[in-house]
């Protein structure tokens, strides 16, 4: 993974040199620390089958070194893969959302997780579990407390762009609403952003 300090490689406990492959997706500025956001591949907790995890690393804004150990999301029962694509700051650490699957990469769902600075799964909800591609893409948060995630998901064998928000903390069977893109071609929502006044600015194609 390329940073400003250099390739950055993630080598825990006596791991061998390059033996994981990380990737960068996103990066959220939180004063002087920078968290690059992404993935990692390897042999976390000694999995030789080199599962796919997300990783958030907090890193120096002026010279790429990190700060604090890595955050490496943890495997869910039946979904042990994992990835992060987008992230935004939250009063009690980092919200990120990524994808789940299994070991076959065949049965994705959406994942939404609150970590602390410190590395701590605080919160998680997961949606839309199925075949096929679900990918929280970005997500943003804003001052009702609600987290709202741009995705893309595969629906009749094509990606649609689907837009939904959770209230971080809470665990509920649906979401608090959500908006589909026009089913008529192929779409993505691959960001969000809300304003002062809470309004939602969902990006992507159709």
């Amino acid at each position: 993974l390329q940073t400003l300090a250099g390739v950055w490689d993630y080598v825990p406990g006596a791991a061998k040199d390059h033996s994981f492959w990380d990737f960068a997706m996103d990066v959220v500025i939180d004063h002087e620390t920078a968290w690059v956001i992404g993935t990692s591949k390897g042999e976390h907790q000694g999995d030789t089958n080199r599962p796919t995890r997300g990783l958030a690393l907090p890193m120096d804004l002026h010279t790429g070194k990190l700060l604090t150990p890595a955050i490496v999301a943890p495997a869910s029962v039946g979904f042990p893969q994992n990835v992060f694509f987008g992230g935004t700051l939250h009063p009690a650490g980092l919200l990120v959302t990524g994808y789940g699957c299994d070991t076959d990469y065949s049965n994705y769902r959406i994942e939404t997780s609150l970590y602390s600075p410190s590395g701590d799964l605080i919160w998680s909800q997961h949606d839309l579990t199925g075949i096929g591609t679900r990918n929280g893409n970005d997500v943003a948060y804003d001052s009702q407390g609600r987290v709202i995630i741009a995705a893309s998901v595969q629906d009749n064998g094509a990606l649609r762009g689907y837009v939904f928000a959770r209230t971080v903390g809470e665990k509920a069977a649906l979401p608090l609403f959500e908006h589909w893109f026009p089913a008529s071609k192929p779409s993505e929502a691959l960001g969000v952003l809300v304003d002062a006044y809470d309004r939602i600015f969902p990006a992507g194609y159709i």
